[in-house]
């Protein structure tokens, strides 16, 4: 079995080149965080995301920076502040209502 070697993504993008970037928790990573990812690219241009911590993180950033690595439409993944807009925080959201209204919460 291969597996993918994503650790040359997860790193800071280089400085001064022209890139996307999307800043969102990844947490965890849903099939709408793939068909987002996908939206935001801009051909000829590299895709950067930068993760961030919400609140009460289910999963810890270093393994959600390696899963979101693994996706081939991600050229650089970085850890970072919330400089930027969160992308995703009504996904997780979402998900954790649909999580908490199955278990009856």
């Amino acid at each position: 079995m291969k597996f993918l070697d994503t650790r040359s993504k997860v790193a800071e993008p280089p400085a001064g080149q022209e890139m996307a970037v999307v800043c969102g928790f990844f947490d965890p990573l849903l099939a709408a965080h793939v068909r987002l990812l996908a939206q935001q690219r801009i051909p000829g241009k590299p895709l950067a995301v930068q993760i961030v911590d919400p609140p009460d993180p289910l999963l810890p950033l270093a393994d959600r920076a390696r899963v979101v690595a693994a996706l081939s439409t991600v050229d650089h993944v970085f850890p970072g502040g919330a400089e930027r807009p969160i992308a995703d925080a009504h996904l997780r959201e979402e998900f954790l209502r649909r999580v908490r209204r199955r278990a009856g919460e």
